[in-house]
């Protein structure tokens, strides 16, 4: 809190330059690490292509996360959301798991300002650390977007249902402050 935050950029698009610049941020990824991506519509082309992330999710040894979407369609059940997965190419470069597929838990939140707790997919207990890999992109309800409009999708529940009062979404440092596993709130 209270720092500035420090950015990496490269003009370079390619997968080495994605590993460099993981690289750069000298925080390696340790336990279970899940690799939090859109899988994109089905037949849609707005996903990170599997080509472009396939190094990194190797080199930290990542499981491809998502949750159900609220809103309908071929991600809106399990079985269509890994089936969309696996027609964009996800499949083919490591595992994916759709978080919320056996339910979700309640992560407690730490400042409370704006909620107090937060509902997120049953399998993010099983991970230890998130990559979060997001590509730029317009968004009707979120204007425009990156890791932090990544974020709710994989923590929300497939259902839509949020806490009650809660308008400000789930908390957006869970990538930083991986501290779901022991029970302790986050914060903000």
């Amino acid at each position: 809190k209270g720092g500035a935050s420090r950015v990496w950029m490269t003009k370079e698009i390619s997968p080495e330059a994605l590993v460099r610049i993981y690289e750069a941020l000298g925080r390696p990824a340790g336990g279970k690490v899940a690799v939090k991506i859109s899988t994109g519509e089905p037949g849609g082309r707005n996903f990170l292509r599997p080509a472009l992330i396939k190094d990194l999710v190797r080199r930290v040894n990542g499981t491809i996360v998502e949750c159900n979407t609220a809103y309908g369609g071929k991600r809106s059940r399990t079985e269509d959301h890994l089936q969309t997965a696996k027609d964009h190419g996800f499949s083919d470069i490591a595992q994916v798991d759709i978080m919320d597929a056996e339910g979700e838990f309640t992560i407690p939140v730490r400042d409370r300002k704006h909620l107090e707790y937060d509902i997120v997919g049953d399998h993010l207990k099983n991970y230890d650390f998130m990559v979060n890999l997001a590509h730029f992109k317009g968004h009707a309800m979120g204007g425009f977007g990156g890791v932090i409009k990544n974020l709710p999708p994989l923590l929300q529940r497939g259902d839509g249902e949020r806490p009650e009062g809660s308008s400000a979404g789930p908390p957006w440092c869970l990538c930083l402050r991986p501290s779901w596993r022991k029970g302790r709130p986050v914060s903000f």
